[in-house]
């Protein structure tokens, strides 16, 4: 006979007929469902069915004109950008993936036997709720902390230096130990203890900090001795500092060198489908640049 409290809990009971003991053994089968990890879900473009030839034709008949009859900068941005954006949602749209749980690299046998010893101790001081169990557990717990943080930072630590030579991989881990990585810009500043909301005053406030940060020099107390070979050989008197527009030639070059494995910016725009447009985009790109100079 088998007696519980939970009678739902299993699934059959049996009796081995050993002369083991003075009686004989009794074994039940108890079904135990593991608890599942909550699911990870991220959104990302569906690239299955994307064809680059539907693509360039869709951007070839594209109103790409119509941007160069826009006077204002921002307005040419907006326009350009969600004519691109439409074009891309038609072809590669937005898809919510499950992310399956991945294993912890740093995570070895050490760690989890000390993880199974504390989660033991646990049990048995919530259910004696002695002492001397509590002091135990509390010691296995911090040992247990300890561990985990020193495999961690051991772990990374490790990664980051094989990686230091190729930023990419050197990029991306960093990147995995933040816990936001949204590339948001901010909506304020706050110059002299007072919160900028305006996009124009903000950019006056960048320009007035970059314009007087070249008369910081006038404050400390240099040989001008030292500085005067450094201003005739680099800083002519009379000379003047003008943009040069770009050219579309220009602008198509940059687009087609672009890498298509680095992500896109603020903007969401990925740089694998700006490099396969660049042969439709670089004109009203150009004329966005140059308007932007202007």
């Amino acid at each position: 006979m088998l007696i519980t409290n939970n009678p739902h809990k299993y699934t059959s009971v049996s009796v081995f007929l050993y002369d083991v003991s003075d009686h004989c053994v009794i074994a039940g089968v108890r079904g135990t469902r593991i608890p599942k990890v909550k699911p990870c879900y991220i959104t990302k473009r569906d690239t299955k069915h994307f064809s680059e030839q539907g693509y360039r034709h869709d951007l070839n008949f594209a109103d790409w004109s119509r941007v160069s009859i826009i006077p204002d900068v921002e307005l040419a941005w907006s326009y350009f950008a969600d004519l691109l954006m439409s074009i891309i949602d038609k072809h590669a749209p937005y898809k919510r993936y499950r992310v399956r749980g991945r294993e912890n690299p740093w995570f070895s046998e050490e760690l989890a036997n000390l993880i199974h010893e504390r989660n033991y101790y646990w049990a048995k001081a919530r259910k004696s709720n002695t002492v001397a169990l509590w002091t135990t557990f509390r010691c296995l717990r911090n040992k247990c902390t300890a561990l985990v943080k020193k495999a961690k930072s051991s772990y990374y630590l490790a990664l980051t230096a094989e990686n230091l030579n190729n930023l990419r991989k050197f990029w991306q881990t960093i990147k995995s130990l933040s816990q936001n990585n949204s590339s948001s810009l901010s909506t304020c500043i706050v110059s002299e203890s007072t919160t900028i909301h305006d996009r124009a005053e903000m950019l006056n406030c960048f320009n007035k900090h970059f314009v007087s940060s070249g008369f910081l020099f006038d404050k400390v107390n240099t040989s001008s001795s030292a500085l005067a070979p450094l201003a005739v050989a680099e800083s002519p008197l009379n000379s003047e500092f003008n943009f040069r527009p770009f050219s579309v030639a220009e602008v198509h070059k940059a687009l087609t060198k672009l890498d298509p494995k680095k992500p896109a910016g603020p903007d969401n725009i990925g740089v694998y489908f700006l490099k396969l447009a660049s042969d439709f985009i670089a004109e009203p790109l150009t004329y966005i640049y140059n308007l932007t100079l202007n």
